[in-house]
Formats: C-alpha cells, structure tokens, sequence
C-alpha cells in the first residue's frame, strides 16, 4: 500500500488539502470509471498492450483531481494505426462517462480534448495515418501545395475523422458496461487497482 502511495506522489504529487462537493467527487469518480474501463475492454480485445492500473479519486498536489493510471505490459516500441485509435477512445472514456451517467459534461475533460485534438492531428500530419489517402500523398510535396486550402480542408477534415470515430467506440463501450455500479465502489474506496477492477467485471461482484 505505501508503494502504491509512493507511485501516486510521483505521478501526481502529494495529496492535497482540496475538498470537492460531494457532487463533483460523484463526478471525478464517474469521468476515472469511463477512462478505465474503455481501457481495459480495448485491451482484453488486444487492440492496445496498455491495461488501466490504478484509479483514484484523491486529489493531488500536481492539479489533478483524480487520475487513472494506464500503463503498458511490455516495452513494445512501435505503435500502430489502430493503438493510437485505441488511445484516442481512452481519452474520451470520461467525457463521454460524464454525459451518460449526469447528462452533460465538465471542464474536468478540457485536458482530455486537448489531448485528443493534438493526437488526432499528430496522427495526420506526423505519421502519414490520415483518413484521407489524397492527404498522405499531398505530404510528400511541396510547401507551397501543403498550406493551400484544399490541403488544409482535407487535414481537418482527417482529424475531425479521427475525433469522431474515437468518441463513437468510446460510447458504443460504455454503453454495455456497469459505469454507474463501479463508479459508486470507486466514490466509496477512492482508490481501485487494475487487479480489483478486472475482478469487479470478471466476477460481476457490483
């Protein structure tokens, strides 16, 4: 346990002295259960080598309000395609949470979106993974024709692509799993293992 505290300092600095009204813990608790569990479905689906392992409520000195700690099982270098659309649906696990369980969203999620835009547009730009096969090639030409406006059109329409279809896997999860029953453990516990969150859904102990 005092490894696992040690894990959260330097991860998210010292527990804080923030109180948060009842109804905002109900939420970080809510927005934490989402990112975990679209994490651990797309793993058990071996479409991301990344499991969720370790969700807390406890606020930290660093900002944060509550984290969900996903972490890789092996120390595979590359990443594909389809990983990083995984990665992208984590992100949105918990706005899309929130939306589900309270019927709308917080600035608890700014951070998540922000992520989310920059992926998206890295996975276009960067790594030659745009939706749009005109766009790869357009890549590979000209400053000139990169900045035009049929190339830019085509660089958000890409990302919007992206974003869209992360948000849609995220929901299509969490629409089948117990959000709201693993929520209320973690507000009750407010701290839960990867361990004890597969347990929870193997076993169906909610």
């Amino acid at each position: 346990d005092n490894l696992m505290k040690g894990l959260d300092q330097m991860v998210m600095g010292r527990p804080s002295s923030r109180k948060l009204l009842d109804d905002e813990k109900n939420r970080v608790a809510i927005h934490e259960t989402g990112h975990a569990l679209v994490a651990q479905h797309l793993f058990d689906l071996k479409r991301t080598n990344t499991r969720p392992t370790r969700m807390t409520i406890i606020p930290h000195s660093k900002g944060s309000l509550g984290m969900t700690l996903i972490e890789p099982i092996d120390d595979k270098v590359l990443t594909t395609q389809g990983e990083y659309e995984s990665q992208l649906a984590i992100l949105f696990g918990g706005r899309i949470a929130e939306e589900l369980i309270l019927g709308n969203i917080s600035d608890g999620a700014s951070d998540d979106l922000q992520r989310i835009y920059r992926l998206a547009r890295q996975m276009t730009l960067g790594l030659g993974m745009s939706t749009t096969d005109q766009l790869n090639i357009v890549q590979v030409e000209s400053t000139d024709i990169r900045h035009g406006t049929v190339w830019n059109n085509m660089m958000d329409t890409s990302v919007q692509k992206h974003v869209k279809d992360a948000e849609k896997q995220a929901r299509s999860i969490l629409e089948t799993k117990p959000l709201k029953e693993i929520a209320d453990i973690l507000l009750i516990e407010q701290t839960i293992s990867g361990q004890r969150l597969t347990n929870l859904l193997a076993n169906k102990m909610i």
